[in-house]
C-alpha cells in the first residue's frame, strides 16, 4: 500500500524568522490527514503558548529540501526571502555552533 507524503508545515516567529515547531511532513497511510493550523496550535505546546497573531507559517511540499532536513537542522526563515534557513554540523569541529544558511538544496 503506497502512503500519503503530508505537507511540512513550519511555524516561525513573525519577529525574527526563528524556528518555532516543525508539524507533519510524512509518509502515512490510510485515514490520515494533515494536520489543521488550529489543531497543531493545540497539539503543540510551543505554538500553544504563543499568540497566533506572531506565529508565521511556511508549508513546504514533502520533498522540498528533504536533504536539508535529513542532513541539517532547520533554524528558521529569512525574513526577506521567506525561505528555510539551516545549521550544518562541521564534523571536523563537532564542539563549534554552525551559523545559519540557506538550504544546499
Amino acid at each position: 500500500m503506497a502512503g500519503i507524503k503530508r505537507k511540512r508545515k513550519l511555524f516561525y516567529n513573525l519577529a525574527d524568522g526563528a524556528a518555532i515547531q516543525i508539524v507533519d511532513g510524512d509518509i502515512v497511510y490510510a485515514g490520515a490527514r494533515e494536520t489543521t493550523i488550529e489543531e497543531a496550535f493545540t497539539y503543540y505546546k510551543s505554538l500553544a503558548e504563543r499568540v497566533p497573531e506572531t506565529v508565521g507559517l511556511l508549508e513546504l511540499e514533502y520533498d522540498d529540501y528533504l536533504q536539508d532536513f535529513n542532513e541539517g537542522v532547520w533554524t528558521g526563515v529569512d525574513l526577506g526571502t521567506l525561505k528555510p534557513l539551516f545549521t550544518y554540523p562541521d564534523p571536523t569541529s563537532p564542539e563549534t555552533p554552525p551559523d545559519p544558511q540557506p538550504a544546499l538544496s
